[in-house]
């Protein structure tokens, strides 16, 4: 399972001015539908940040 994404720009275009990310694509094998299930975590910050209001 994955929670978060890192991406890092390496080489910047244009004498390093600002870099914009417009769309992102991950693909990945599909076995059950994750977005349903709750995630257990074992301490409770990571759990009070875990849903959206």
């Amino acid at each position: 399972k994955t929670w978060m994404i890192q991406i890092a720009v390496l080489a910047n275009h244009q004498s390093g001015r600002d870099t914009h990310i417009r769309q992102i694509v991950v693909h990945s094998p599909t076995e059950t539908s994750s977005i349903f299930i709750d995630p257990k975590f074992s301490s409770i910050e990571l759990a009070s940040h875990s849903s959206c209001r």
